[in-house]
C-alpha cells in the first residue's frame, strides 16, 4: 500500500521514444535504403522483373517486401510526439529530424524509389513504393536548407510522376492506381503553386495530369474511390492561384473548366449505368465519398464560373426538359429513374456551387446572377416531384431509390441556398440592397418577395416531405435537419415566422396532417419537429393564447390518456404507442421553452391536468423500455433548470410540487424495476432507464427551485424515498458495467457530485454497506482518464471529507455516524491518499487543482498515515541512492511548507501551489 508501482508514465515512454529516434532510427532507415539499392542492382543485373518463378527473383521479392515495410515504419514514426491517428488515410506533415537532411537533399533517395517503381513487376510492391513516396513528399518544408533544395526535391517528384503518367506503367492495377492518385493530391498539399511553376517539368506534368484526370473520370469502375484525390489536387491548385506571383503563369485556365465539365459528364454517365445495370455500384450510396467530392468541385467551377456555369446550364436544361415531359406522360420507369439520377447529380453539384462561395473571375453581382440562373432550374424541379408521385402512385415510389436520391439532393441544395442567401452569415438578409440572385429568379420564375418567397417554397417542401415520405426515416431526418437549420438562424427564422405556411404548421401539426408522427421509426424526429416549431412560435411577439392555440392539437390525445383509469386498458398497444409519441412530442416542446415565460406557459398547461399520466405510466409500463425511455427523457428535460427558466414566486409551491411529482414517478418506477430480470440486453432493458433516472435526480437536486429542508421539517418522505430508490438502482449495477457505458458512468458520478455537495447529511444515514459501496466506487473512479469525471469524483470526495472534518470539530451526531461507517473499512482513507499520490507522481493528470483539494483533506484527517506514506514513497522512488533520497525528502518538505492542518481557502491554495512544484521535483528524480 505504501509503495508506488514501477509502471512508466507517458513522459517516460516519450523520453525512450526520443532516445530511440536520436540514437537508432536513422541507422535503421539507412539500412532499409541500402537493402533496397542492393535489390534494385540485383534486379537490373537479371534483366527480369521481380515476380518470376526464378528462386533468386522470389528471394529478392521477399527481401524487397521486408525492406519496404521497414522504410514505411521508419517514415511513420511519431517523431515529435503528436500521436497521429494511424487509422486515418490522411497523411500529416512528416517531422523528419534535421540530422536526416542529407538523405533528402544530397542522396539519390527519390531516384531509388522511382527506379524501384519502374522495375518491380509485383503490383503489391509497387503500391508500397507509392506509399513511401506519399510520405516522402510530406516531409516538413523547414527540413530543406533553402528554396533551391526544396525546388530540386519537388522537381524529382514532378519528373517521376510525369514518367508514370506518360507510360501508365502499373496503373492497370486498381490499388496502385488509387495510391498514385493519393500521391497526386498529396504533392500539392506540401508545396506551393509558386514552387510548382518554376520547376522545369511543370507544364508537361500539368498537361499529363489533366489528361489523366479526365480519363480517370471516364474509368467509372475505378474512379469512385480515387476521384476525390483528383478533385483535391485541382482544387488546391486553383486555391493557390490568387497567391501566384505576377511574373509566373499557372496555365490552369487551359485545363480547369474542361476538368470540371468532364467530371459532371462522368457523373451523368454514372447515372445512366446505375439506372440500367443493377450490378453497377452507385456512388450516391456512399455519403462520405459524395461529400468529399462536393467539397472539392465548387472551387473548380468557380475558377471560371462564366464558362463552367454555362456548361452546367447546357447539361441541366435538356435533362430537366425531358423530366418535365416524363412525369406527365408516364414513360417507362427505368427511363424515369435514369433522368432522376442525372438530376440528382446536377442538383448536388449546383447545391455545392451555391453553398460554397469562392473568388471567381466574375464580379459579385455577376456571380449572383449566375447563381440565380442555376438555382432557377432547381426551383422548377421541386414542384415536379409532387406531380411525379401523383402520376406514378400505382408504383412503389416510396422505395424508388432514384427518387429518394433526388429528394436528398434537393434538401442539400436548399441547405446550401439557405446558408448563402438566407442565413445569418449570408450578408444578404436585412441589407438594403437585394442580392442579384433574386432579381434573376424573378426574371426566370416570376418569384416576387425576394427571400420570403423562396423560403416559402422551402417550408412548403418541408411540409410536403413530412407527409409524402412519412415511412422513409432517412428522408424525414434530413428534412427535419433542414427545418431546424432554418429555425435556428435568427434571420431565416424571423422570415419563416412571417409566412402563412409556417402559421399553418403551428396550428395544424397533428398526425392527421403529418402522418410521419404515426411511424415508430420517427420517434426522435417527433421531438425535433416540436422543438423546431417552438423555436418559430416563440420568436415573434407571442402570448399565452398563442401558445394554447399551438398546443391544442395535442390536447385530444392528452385528454384520452388522462381519462384512462383502468390499468388493463392502459396496457393496450394502442395506448402504449400513443403514450410514447405523446412523451416525445412534449419533450420537444419543453426543450423549446428556453426562458421563464415560455416554461411557465407549458407548466400551467401540463402540470395540474396531465402530469398524473406519467405516474400511471410508470406504474403500468415500468418493465417496457420503449415507454419508460420516452417518459424519463421527457421528465429529464422537464425538470432541467436551464437558463434559470424554472423560477416561481416566493409564495408559490410549484418548485416543491415538481420535485414531489418527480419523486413519486421515480419511486414507483424504481421499486418495480428492481424486481425485473434482465432478459437479453442489460443496458437497453434496465441500465438506460437507471441512467436517465440518475440524471433526473441530479437535475432536481441541482435545480435550485425546491427547498429540500421542508421535507424533513414536515416529515415528508419524498426526498428520502427517491434517494433510496435511485441509489439502490444505481448500486445494483456492477461497477465494471458502470465503467463500460460512458453515459451511465457520467450519470452515476454526476449524481455523486450533486449528492455530496448539498445532501451529505442525508447520504450518511444509509446503511454502512451501501455507504461504503458508494465510497468504494468513488475510490476506484479517481484514476479515470476522463478529466471531467475525475474532477467530479474529487469534488464529491472533497465535499464528503470536508463535511466530516467540520462536523468532527463540533462532535455532532453526523460526525459520529460517519466515523462509525469508516471504522468498518479503516484502510479506505489511506488507500485513497496513496492512490492520489500515485496519480500525481506517475500519471499525466490535467486536473491537479481538483486532486489537491481532496488530498489536503485526507492529509488533515490522518496526519500519521501521511508520514508513513511519505517514507514509503521515498523508499520506492529513490531506492538506496542517497542523493535521490535527499531530493525526494526535500520535495516532501516543500509540499507542506507553509501549509497548516486546516481547510481554510488560503491554506488550500497554498497546498495546491506546493503540490504542483512537488510533482515536478519528484518526476525529475524519476
Amino acid at each position: 500500500m505504501n509503495t508506488l508501482t514501477t509502471r512508466k508514465s507517458l513522459t517516460q515512454h516519450r523520453k525512450i521514444a526520443v532516445s530511440f529516434r536520436d540514437l537508432a532510427l536513422r541507422g535503421i532507415f539507412e539500412t532499409s535504403l541500402f537493402t533496397l539499392k542492393d535489390v534494385l542492382r540485383s534486379l537490373s543485373g537479371m534483366g527480369l522483373n521481380i515476380g518470376g518463378m526464378n528462386n533468386n527473383l522470389q528471394a529478392n521479392e521477399a527481401l524487397c517486401q521486408e525492406a519496404l515495410e521497414l522504410t514505411l515504419s521508419c517514415l511513420k514514426f511519431d517523431f515529435v510526439g503528436i500521436f497521429p491517428d494511424e487509422s486515418s488515410e490522411d497523411v500529416g506533415t512528416i517531422q523528419i529530424p534535421g540530422a536526416w537532411r542529407p538523405l533528402f537533399e544530397e542522396s539519390d533517395t527519390l531516384e531509388l524509389f522511382w527506379n524501384l517503381y519502374s522495375t518491380l513487376g509485383n503490383p503489391k510492391l509497387r503500391k508500397d513504393v507509392l506509399q513511401i513516396l506519399v510520405l516522402l513528399c510530406s516531409v516538413r518544408r523547414s527540413l530543406f536548407t533553402g528554396d533551391d533544395e526544396r525546388k530540386d526535391f519537388l522537381s524529382k517528384f514532378i519528373d517521376g510522376m510525369s514518367a508514370v503518367l506518360k507510360t501508365r506503367f502499373g496503373l492497370d492495377d486498381q490499388d496502385t492506381y488509387n495510391e498514385f492518385c493519393r500521391l497526386l493530391a498529396r504533392i500539392k498539399s506540401n508545396f506551393q503553386l509558386n514552387e510548382f511553376v518554376i520547376c522545369k517539368g511543370y507544364v508537361q506534368w500539368l498537361d499529363l495530369s489533366a489528361t489523366f484526370s479526365q480519363e480517370s473520370f471516364k474509368s467509372l469502375e475505378w474512379s469512385n474511390q480515387s476521384v476525390y484525390y483528383i478533385l483535391n489536387l485541382w482544387s488546391r491548385l486553383v486555391a493557390s492561384k490568387p497567391y501566384l506571383k505576377a511574373e509566373h503563369e499557372s496555365y490552369l485556365d487551359k485545363y480547369v473548366p474542361e476538368i470540371s465539365k468532364q467530371y459532371t459528364i462522368s457523373r451523368l454517365e454514372y447515372a445512366r449505368l446505375c439506372a440500367n445495370d443493377d450490378s453497377v455500384e452507385n456512388p450516391l450510396e456512399h455519403k462520405e465519398n459524395l461529400d468529399e467530392q462536393l467539397d472539392a468541385i465548387p472551387q473548380l467551377i468557380h475558377f471560371d464560373y462564366k464558362v463552367s456555369g454555362q456548361h452546367l446550364t447546357e447539361l441541366f436544361d435538356p435533362v430537366l426538359q425531358m423530366y418535365i415531359e416524363a412525369v406527365n406522360t408516364n414513360i417507362p420507369l427505368p427511363t424515369l429513374n435514369e433522368l432522376e439520377l442525372k438530376l440528382t447529380w446536377l442538383t448536388y453539384i449546383v447545391g455545392s456551387v451555391i453553398g460554397k462561395r469562392y473568388v471567381s473571375s466574375l464580379s459579385v453581382e455577376e456571380a449572383e446572377l449566375l447563381d440565380g440562373t442555376l438555382s432557377a432550374r432547381i426551383l422548377r424541379l421541386i414542384p415536379l416531384i409532387d406531380i411525379r408521385i401523383k402520376n406514378y402512385s400505382h408504383t412503389d415510389y416510396l422505395h424508388d431509390a432514384s427518387l429518394q436520391h433526388l429528394e436528398f439532393s434537393l434538401l442539400y441544395f436548399m441547405k446550401s441556398f439557405k446558408k448563402s442567401y438566407l442565413g445569418d452569415a449570408s450578408g444578404s438578409v436585412g441589407n438594403s440592397s437585394t442580392p442579384k440572385i433574386f432579381t434573376r429568379l424573378y426574371e426566370l420564375l416570376n418569384i416576387a418577395g425576394e427571400q420570403l418567397q423562396v423560403l416559402n417554397i422551402f417550408i412548403g417542401k418541408i411540409a410536403s416531405n413530412l407527409k409524402v415520405w412519412a415511412r422513409i426515416d432517412n428522408i424525414v431526418t434530413e428534412t427535419m435537419s433542414l427545418f431546424d437549420d432554418i429555425a435556428s438562424g435568427y434571420l431565416s427564422a424571423k422570415l419563416a415566422s412571417k409566412l402563412e405556411t409556417t402559421r399553418y404548421l403551428l396550428l395544424n401539426h397533428g398526425p392527421e396532417n403529418f402522418p410521419f408522427l404515426n411511424e415508430i421509426t420517427n420517434l426522435r424526429q417527433r421531438t425535433a419537429f416540436y422543438k423546431t416549431l417552438c423555436k418559430l412560435l416563440f420568436l415573434q411577439n407571442y402570448t399565452e393564447d398563442d401558445f394554447l392555440s399551438f398546443i391544442k392539437p395535442l390536447e385530444s390525445v392528452s385528454d384520452r390518456l388522462n381519462a384512462i383509469d383502468n390499468p388493463e386498458v392502459f396496457k393496450q398497444d394502442g395506448v402504449k404507442n400513443a403514450l410514447i409519441g405523446w412523451c416525445r412530442d412534449l419533450r420537444g416542446i419543453v426543450i423549446g421553452c428556453n426562458n421563464k415565460r415560455t416554461y411557465t406557459f407549458f407548466f400551467d398547461w401540463f402540470f395540474d391536468k396531465y402530469s398524473s399520466i406519467l405516474e400511471k405510466a410508470a406504474q403500468v409500463w415500468y418493465d417496457n423500455q420503449f415507454v419508460m425511455n420516452s417518459l424519463l427523457k421527457f421528465l429529464a428535460d422537464f425538470v432541467l433548470n436551464k437558463n434559470q427558466r424554472i423560477c416561481f414566486s416566493y409564495s408559490s409551491p410549484h418548485g416543491i410540487l415538481i420535485f414531489k411529482k418527480t419523486s413519486s414517478i421515480l419511486t414507483n418506477y424504481g421499486q418495480r424495476l428492481q424486481n425485473v430480470p434482465i432478459r437479453d440486453k442489460a443496458y437497453d432493458e434496465k441500465y438506460k432507464g437507471i441512467c436517465t433516472s440518475m440524471n433526473i435526480l441530479s437535475r432536481c437536486l441541482a435545480g435550485k427551485y425546491c427547498n429540500f429542508g421542508v421535507f424533513d421539517l414536515y416529515k415528508d418522505p419524498s426526498l428520502n424515498e427517491v434517494l433510496n430508490t435511485v441509489l439502490r438502482l444505481a448500486l445494483s449495477i456492477p461497477y465494471s458495467e458502470i465503467m463500460a457505458y460512458p453515459k451511465l458512468c457520467r450519470a452515476y458520478y454526476g449524481l455523486m457530485e450533486t449528492l455530496f455537495q448539498e445532501h451529505t447529511h442525508t447520504i450518511i444515514k444509509f446503511e454502512t454497506p451501501i455507504f461504503l459501496q458508494i465510497l468504494k466506487s468513488l475510490e476506484e473512479g479517481v484514476s479515470i482518464e476522463d478529466l471531467g469525471l475525475s474532477s467530479q469524483i474529487c469534488a464529491a470526495l472533497d465535499n464528503l471529507f470536508t463535511f466530516y472534518y467540520t462536523q468532527a470539530k463540533k462532535n455532532t451526531p453526523d460526525a459520529q455516524l460517519l466515523a462509525s461507517h469508516l471504522k468498518q473499512n479503516i484502510d479506505l482513507i489511506p488507500n485513497m491518499l496513496s492512490q492520489f499520490f500515485r496519480i500525481i507522481i506517475l500519471e499525466e493528470c490535467g486536473n491537479q487543482w481538483s486532486l489537491s483539494r481532496t488530498m489536503l483533506v485526507l492529509i488533515v484527517l490522518n496526519p500519521p498515515f501521511y508520514e508513513t506514506l511519505k517514507q514509503g514513497i521515498i523508499s520506492s522512488v529513490a531506492g538506496n541512492d542517497p542523493e535521490r533520497i535527499t531530493k525526494v525528502r526535500e520535495a516532501f518538505d516543500k509540499l507542506m511548507d507553509g501549509v497548516e492542518m486546516n481547510l481554510e481557502a488560503k491554506n488550500r491554495d497554498k497546498f495546491t501551489g506546493n503540490l504542483i512544484t512537488f510533482r515536478q521535483d519528484v518526476r525529475n528524480v524519476l
